[in-house]
């Protein structure tokens, strides 16, 4: 599934820059056991509880979707400039590993599944030029 999100419920969150975004969806079978495992994975592995939103798909249609969208205390202040969110996400790291490696796996996987991210094409971009100098 390829679509689009549009919600004011995204535009309301701090750090969110816009009330749109476009990527890949996964449908899941509300009752398939290798979809209820993966969906406990993704809710041990997210900061945070799924969303409930509605989805554009790219034929048109309508459908509800779960999205990860972070609320917490750990957010990063949305006037920060591209260097600076290189810098930020360069001394970063949680408990599944470094900003750094984070980033480049979201960048590394849209570009493998034929999408242009360029708002993470131009973070990923700054990472690797911070750390060059």
């Amino acid at each position: 599934m390829h679509g689009r999100v549009q919600s004011e419920s995204l535009a309301a969150i701090p750090g969110i820059r816009s009330d749109k975004c476009e990527g890949v969806g996964f449908e899941f079978s509300d009752h398939d056991r290798s979809s209820a495992v993966l969906l406990s994975y993704l809710r041990k592995r997210e900061a945070c509880p799924p969303t409930s939103l509605q989805v554009e798909l790219a034929d048109g249609r309508a459908v509800e979707a779960l999205a990860y969208i972070y609320n917490g205390r750990n957010l990063v202040d949305p006037s920060n400039s591209v260097a600076e969110l290189a810098a930020l996400v360069s001394r970063a790291s949680g408990t599944s590993g470094s900003a750094i490696d984070y980033v480049k796996k979201n960048f590394e996987g849209l570009r493998a599944a034929g999408l242009e991210d360029a708002a993470v094409t131009e973070l990923w971009e700054a990472i690797l030029a911070y750390n060059q100098g």
